[in-house]
């Protein structure tokens, strides 16, 4: 989504490049709006698994979603989907964080970097494709 999301956008929504500033000013919002909850709010709400868990769950509804919006769809209800999307992201990703380092025990160093390691390598990947399902 990150790699695509303008060109998406655009075709679909018919979005102009300053629309796309403010989409792009959405994922900067529900990213760290997401990491200020965790950090200020997260343990006393719910335990990590259970945080994990729900922000998880929260993605694969909000992913739903934006496969089955028509075209048509207002630009505030899109934008509102979006940073939503971004704030439960990144409460899914720093909790997954979390709940890991609690789950390895003594191999957190090893474990650590086998995690970070599959995202980056799922990030080159999903980067090199992403742009093959838009071609002709």
């Amino acid at each position: 989504f990150t790699c695509r999301y303008g060109g998406w956008l655009h075709s679909d929504f018919g979005m102009s490049a300053a629309d796309l500033g403010w989409f792009s000013n959405a994922i900067g919002i529900g990213n760290t709006a997401g990491n200020f909850f965790l950090q200020f709010v997260g343990d006393s709400v719910a335990p990590v698994r259970r945080l994990c868990i729900i922000a998880s769950l929260g993605l694969v509804v909000l992913n739903a979603a934006l496969v089955l919006l028509p075209a048509g769809t207002p630009i505030g209800l899109l934008f509102a989907i979006i940073l939503l999307w971004f704030f439960l992201f990144e409460c899914a990703f720093l909790t997954a964080y979390s709940y890991a380092t609690q789950l390895l025990g003594e191999c957190k160093t090893t474990g650590m970097s086998l995690f970070f390691a599959s995202l980056s390598i799922g990030r080159v990947v999903g980067d090199w494709l992403a742009p093959f399902p838009s071609m002709p």
